[in-house]
């Protein structure tokens, strides 16, 4: 079908199966429950028309247009998308699982409810499109502009996000898991009673981002730029932030269990009404920091710059001596992060890491006699020209370590 009008038509139910359509306009018309399975089309317009229920199943679009149509509940699925249209378009309860979408654009479309697992998307415009109850799971968005976007309650389960815009977007009551996300955009987000699991946030920038109520479990953040942002009533759990700025935040009513702080920014930061357990903040900046009404328990501050001027510390641990003593006074640091920290040259003999995250640790020429280091994670951990007569490794695993010339009698693993 080649240079065809079919405007102001009532088409619904028609087939168009297996069909070539080049350079047709089909503007206004009612095209419901129409069959478009495994149509190669070429500069189609199908504008301002209704498509709800359509089969679109295997479809090839390139440069074709579907501005302002109704495709709700349509099928989509196995289709190429390229260089097309779908601006202001209604594409609730979609499938458009296993599609490529290179470059094009859905700005202000509506895709609440629809299905997108396993999808390719790169170089599209979503901005200011409604995503709520959207699911991405196992897809991929490279160079896409989510800005503005509604993606509250949108599943993100083994999605991977790179060099994205998704500034000013909502993501509230959001699943994020075994999600990867790296050199994009979210400042100015929203995160309201989100959960984000066992997933990875890089290089990324979170200017002026809210998240409130939310859930942060086994996580880690890198190189984030966090400045001027606010994280409030969290449960973080057994996550790590490194190199990660987060100047003139406020940190305040979270609950933050086994998790780390490292070569991060927290200066002029306002934290308040925070719990620490089992937690870390080490060789980094609190500087100009405001710190009230924050309880530590078995946690460190070490070697951060502006800690001196800081009040309200009574009950953490600040020192390495501090730490070496307590753990020769038999104390025990179970469920501990100390990644990256160094107790290079120290006397840790007898001492109990049980649970302890020690990951990338330097623990180089210490006498470790007869320490334990129970179910301990050790990835990275520099054990070098240390005593390790007597120590025990139970369900760890040394071999990630470095070990040269340490000296080793350990105890059964």
């Amino acid at each position: 079908m080649n240079l065809s009008n079919l405007s102001n038509s009532n088409v619904s139910y028609v087939n168009f199966n297996d069909s070539e359509i080049n350079d047709t306009v089909m503007q206004k018309n009612n095209l419901d429950d129409a069959s478009f399975f495994g149509v190669d089309a070429y500069k189609l317009k199908i504008q301002f028309s209704s498509l709800k229920n359509a089969n679109i199943y295997g479809a090839e679009l390139k440069e074709s247009d579907f501005t302002g149509s109704n495709l709700s509940d349509a099928c989509l699925n196995s289709s190429i998308i390229i260089n097309s249209n779908f601006d202001e378009a209604n594409l609730s309860n979609t499938q458009i699982s296993y599609v490529n979408d290179d470059n094009s654009s859905f700005v202000q479309s509506i895709l609440n409810g629809s299905k997108i697992k396993h999808i390719y998307v790169s170089e599209a415009s979503l901005q200011d499109a409604d995503l709520s109850n959207i699911d991405f799971s196992f897809s991929e968005l490279h160079q896409v502009n989510v800005s503005n976007a509604d993606i509250r309650h949108g599943k993100f389960h083994n999605t991977k996000v790179a060099n994205s815009n998704m500034n000013g977007s909502f993501f509230d009551h959001s699943l994020f898991t075994s999600a990867k996300i790296e050199d994009s955009d979210l400042s100015t987000t929203s995160m309201y009673k989100t959960k984000i699991q066992d997933s990875q946030v890089y290089n990324s920038t979170l200017s002026r981002h809210n998240i409130d109520s939310s859930e942060i479990e086994n996580s880690t953040f890198f190189n984030l730029l966090a400045d001027n942002s606010s994280w409030s009533n969290l449960k973080v759990t057994n996550s790590n932030f490194i190199e990660s700025d987060f100047r003139s935040s406020l940190l305040h009513a979270n609950a933050f269990r086994k998790i780390s702080f490292f070569l991060s920014n927290l200066s002029n930061s306002t934290i308040s009404d925070m719990s620490f357990h089992s937690s870390s903040i080490y060789k980094s900046s609190v500087a100009d920091a405001h710190l009230t009404d924050c309880k530590f328990d078995n946690s460190i501050l070490i070697d951060n710059q502006g800690q001196k001027k800081l009040a309200g510390l009574e009950n953490a641990i600040t020192s390495i001596g501090d730490l070496q003593e307590k753990i020769s006074q038999g104390e025990k640091f179970d469920n501990m992060n100390l990644e990256n920290a160094d107790f290079s040259n120290s006397t840790l003999s007898r001492a109990k890491f049980v649970n302890v995250n020690l990951n990338k640790a330097n623990l180089e020429k210490t006498d470790l006699r007869y320490t334990v280091f129970d179910n301990s994670s050790l990835i990275g951990t520099n054990l070098s020209n240390s005593n390790l007569e007597g120590s025990s490794f139970l369900n760890s695993d040394p071999k990630s370590t470095m070990l040269k010339n340490a000296k080793k009698n350990d105890r059964k693993k």
